[in-house]
């Protein structure tokens, strides 16, 4: 078999895997897709340069027979690496805290014990459930924030989750948001993520993983944006 048909069939497997792994669309630009992902921006050009050679090699008429170019061994070696650059994709379920070891509370637990918790172990956000599903989010910025309005160390003692709920809303005006995706969503895919909040100017406190992927989903773990792109 010669270099171009060898080229052509990885390439159309490639594209197999990027439509499979990522939902792209079958319109012809997965390879295009693949481009604009934070995790091959290291071989963008070179994925943009073998469409190119895919392009002319299905696209022009051959020469008494022969293709106008053969691809090199190193572009077909090159195809493969893409591939499995693909094939090796994981969920970010892999590596977000399950349920079983996440530390939660709920709207009736006593919020100064959760600082305390959090101060002992280092925690930065801590979920509140209600019937399986986040309610509210406590946070270091949601202590400042009630701190501000003029509660003392003595208030928050005797305070619980359900008195301050407006905030640790989920959609609090706060300095962080909260994005909730579902358990077949890729690390890559949260890096993308990451990347367009923070063109935004917006920071990201945590990934909540639900059945569903919104905030109405049960919670089946989380993870933070630095443990996301600390999987690299």
């Amino acid at each position: 078999m010669k270099n171009s048909d060898i080229f052509i069939e990885k390439y159309k497997m490639l594209e197999k895997a990027a439509i499979e792994k990522y939902g792209f669309e079958s319109d012809g630009r997965a390879i295009y897709n693949l481009e604009r992902m934070g995790k091959f921006r290291p071989v963008r050009n070179n994925l943009a340069y073998c469409r190119d050679v895919r392009n002319l090699l299905m696209h022009n008429p051959k020469i008494d027979g022969e293709d106008a170019v053969q691809p090199s061994d190193k572009v077909i070696a090159f195809l493969d690496k893409v591939l499995n650059m693909v094939n090796s994709s994981e969920s970010c379920m892999k590596y977000a805290i399950k349920m079983e070891s996440l530390y939660y509370r709920s709207r009736e637990d006593n919020v100064y014990s959760a600082m305390e918790r959090m101060n002992r172990n280092h925690y930065s956000h801590v979920p509140i459930l209600e019937k399986g599903r986040v309610a509210g989010v406590f946070s270091k910025s949601a202590i400042f924030s009630i701190i501000m309005r003029g509660k003392s160390g003595e208030d928050l003692k005797k305070l619980r989750f359900s008195d301050i709920m407006d905030y640790t809303a989920i959609d609090y005006k706060g300095s962080e948001t909260y994005v909730f995706i579902d358990k077949n969503v890729l690390v890559e895919t949260a890096e993308d993520i990451c990347e367009d909040y923070y063109r935004h100017r917006k920071r990201i406190g945590m990934f909540f993983i639900t059945d569903n992927g919104t905030d109405s989903g049960r919670l089946l773990g989380a993870i933070t944006p630095w443990e996301i792109l600390g999987t690299k």
